[in-house]
């Protein structure tokens, strides 16, 4: 008798639980439809930090697509990247939408200047929302710096769309601890959005390295990759690049990831092919 007691009580916690999350499932669709997933002005004042920061960035994040075609071979990348401009600039890493290969034809997705590699342009990029509408988009501009893995897109002949666009924010003092969020397309299996923590303000992957990354714990795998990090406020604080991935004798490490900094890809925007068609909105404080 105790034993069906227990039972009974076990399947009961399992179906209120059930409508529980069965209730925030409907309640996060009731503020959502096929074009805008933002939260509703009545729903904002008891929505958390993440919430927000998702609201407010989620229509101007995206996954990205690229296809190499050579001959009869097709090679597809995936990653992902965000609006800058009203009129559809957006950033992502350069490996997402270049490839390298050399004269053997053997291809990377990063850049070795000193073997001879030379850049490969995909023959069609794919920007696709949250929506899952897809526009075509064109390669602007790609950083030929070794270790700065960023590249410019432009959305293609929709002059009159205005998109809506992230702000970026080179001027905080980032620290231990604090919290951050991104949108990627992990795996490619689409647009998910992702909490973390700063593991260290500024970092340099290695000894030869000109710049310093943030350093992230959370959830980044293949296919965050160009993601924009986010801070409380939802202004992107740094461009998502690669997950690290620590090996000793027995077993790999993962679960850290890596970003290049907003104050470098300012500087990278500033110093593109198109920046003067690039009017980004940078957070100015007051």
């Amino acid at each position: 008798m105790k034993k069906k007691i227990i039972i009974i009580a076990a399947i009961l916690v399992v179906v209120l639980m059930s409508m529980v999350s069965c209730s925030a499932i409907s309640k996060l669709m009731s503020r959502t439809n096929t074009v805008n997933y933002q939260i509703s002005i009545d729903d904002l004042e008891d929505a958390g930090i993440a919430e927000v920061v998702a609201s407010n960035s989620v229509n101007a994040c995206a996954r990205i697509i690229s296809t190499f075609r050579s001959g009869m071979v097709e090679e597809t990348v995936s990653g992902a990247g965000f609006v800058i401009t009203a009129d559809g600039y957006l950033i992502t890493n350069r490996h997402v939408v270049v490839l390298y290969a050399n004269a053997s034809g053997s291809k990377t997705s990063m850049e070795k200047t000193t073997e001879c590699y030379r850049p490969i342009e995909p023959t069609e990029i794919k920007v696709v929302f949250a929506d899952n509408n897809i526009h075509k988009a064109d390669l602007a501009d790609f950083s030929t710096d070794d270790d700065l893995d960023l590249a410019i897109l432009k959305i293609k002949n929709e002059a009159d769309v205005v998109y809506q666009y992230l702000q970026i924010d080179q001027t905080s003092d980032l620290y231990y601890g604090q919290s951050v969020y991104t949108f990627g397309n992990p795996e490619g299996i689409g647009l998910l959005f992702c909490t973390g923590n700063v593991a260290s303000p500024s970092l340099k992957m290695t000894a030869a390295s000109s710049y310093e990354s943030i350093m992230i714990d959370g959830n980044i795998n293949h296919g965050n990759s160009g993601g924009a990090l986010l801070d409380s406020n939802s202004r992107v604080i740094g461009v998502v690049y690669a997950r690290v991935e620590m090996k000793n004798s027995s077993s790999v490490t993962y679960g850290l990831g890596c970003a290049i900094k907003a104050s470098d890809l300012v500087d990278y925007i500033k110093g593109s092919s198109v920046a003067s068609k690039v009017n980004y909105s940078e957070y100015k404080p007051e």
